[in-house]
């Protein structure tokens, strides 16, 4: 994980070190995670299988800019969950040109509690090259 916030980035730490000490040795196999203090639009997602995004403050050009980010860098079948909104708007087509052959499905939406918003909507999106969905271009996000 990749948190802007100092404060934040502590407090997953202590969650991490809760989850090593605790949860770890039940997962049926091994779980590599890894947390960093920064911007997570500056570093590489190629390994990643899931990014969460809390996009409750993420603005629209935010927002394009991680789904260009996964679009470009996840692996296919990669899961991407935001939360308070999705990456794209649903029937938004951006184009063509470098990602065409690229999308990200929407493919569910949870109501989900949490200490903001009692019924807050969490977007489940996946990187596909198989069905058609959201078509993102690279030239239009940037």
């Amino acid at each position: 994980g990749i948190e802007y916030a100092t404060q934040r980035h502590a407090a997953a730490l202590e969650l991490l070190a809760d989850f090593d000490s605790q949860v770890r040795r039940l997962c049926p196999r091994p779980v590599n995670i890894s947390l960093k203090c920064g911007d997570f639009l500056a570093h590489s997602w190629e390994s990643f299988d899931l990014v969460f995004a809390c996009c409750t403050c993420f603005g629209k050009e935010l927002r394009r800019k991680v789904a260009a980010k996964a679009l470009l860098e996840l692996p296919e079948g990669a899961t991407i969950v935001s939360v308070t909104h999705p990456l794209l708007d649903s029937e938004a087509d951006l184009g063509g040109g470098q990602l065409a052959a690229r999308y990200l499905v929407h493919e569910q939406t949870l109501k989900l509690s949490c200490s903001f918003n009692p019924l807050v909507p969490v977007y489940i999106q996946r990187v596909t090259t198989r069905v058609s969905g959201i078509k993102v271009s690279l030239d239009e996000l940037d």
